[in-house]
C-alpha cells in the first residue's frame, strides 16, 4: 500500500488504492494511521463494494460517506 498526496488548487487530497488484494483497507489503515480515518469524509469504490454491509459500517464505524455506484 502506497500513498500520494497532491496539491491542486489549494486543495488536498489523499488517495488509497489496494487493487491486488482488496483489504478491508479502511480498517487496516485505522489501525496503521487512525488521523487519515478520522479526516476522510467520503469513500469512493467501483460496484463491486456495493453491499449494506460495506454503506452501513462505513456510516456506522467511522461515519463516512460511501460513493458507490449501485448493482
Amino acid at each position: 500500500m502506497w500513498e500520494k498526496v497532491k496539491y491542486f488548487f489549494g486543495y488536498k487530497l489523499h488517495l488509497l488504492a489496494d487493487a491486488e488484494y482488496e483489504p478491508p483497507l479502511v480498517e487496516e489503515l485505522e489501525s496503521k494511521d487512525p488521523g487519515i480515518v478520522e479526516d476522510a469524509e467520503y469513500l469512493s469504490a467501483d460496484k463491486g463494494y456495493d453491499s449494506t454491509n460495506n454503506n452501513e459500517k462505513l456510516w456506522d464505524d467511522y461515519q463516512i460517506k460511501p460513493v458507490i455506484a449501485i448493482r
